[in-house]
């Protein structure tokens, strides 16, 4: 009986990291999607409103959700009281304060902060220039993830089950 549940437990712990890992790789999806939706955001109201970056962010932060509220709270604040000389180090601080917690890889990262020396040195039109390619970029990754999303979670599930019957069979 001892033997039986320890191997449903395996089992079920199994195919629990399989779910795990899945739902790790749907998050990351949603997360591009978001940065998506915030990034179109901020390319809009660039466009329209022609205001300064500390303005701008202050406007699109009301408009978020955590943790990106607070970054881009963090970067008003940040422009207004000039705490770094060059916006880009500013742009990579705050990105590593606020955004570390998400799945994102280190190449998003990478892009995010190449996005943020861009955008600190550029004029109105070349900003929404920026932003544009950005998007561009952006969609591209989402387009990969949305079709490796289906796959890998198919895989990360059949893996999880698939590795908890060979360990429950390697233990009867």
């Amino acid at each position: 009986m001892l033997k039986l549940t320890g191997c449903v437990l395996i089992f079920i712990s199994c195919v629990g990291l399989g779910a795990f890992s899945a739902g790790k790789e749907a998050k990351k999806y949603e997360e591009l999607k978001e940065l998506y939706r915030i990034f179109y955001l901020l390319k809009g109201e660039l466009e329209y409103t022609h205001v300064p970056l500390e303005l701008l962010f202050g406007q699109v932060a009301t408009h978020l959700d955590s943790p990106y509220r607070e970054w881009f709270l963090a970067l008003s604040v940040g422009l207004k009281e000039r705490k770094e000389k060059e916006f880009a180090r500013l742009w990579e601080r705050e990105l590593r304060t606020y955004l570390s917690g998400l799945s994102l890889k280190e190449g998003e990262y990478l892009d995010l902060t190449e996005l943020g020396e861009r955008l600190g040195q550029t004029d109105l039109k070349t900003g929404v220039g920026v932003l544009e390619w950005y998007l561009k970029q952006l969609e591209l990754k989402i387009g990969t993830c949305r079709e490796a999303l289906s796959v890998k979670r198919r895989l990360y599930y059949c893996t999880g089950i698939t590795g908890g019957l060979f360990l429950v069979l390697l233990f009867l």
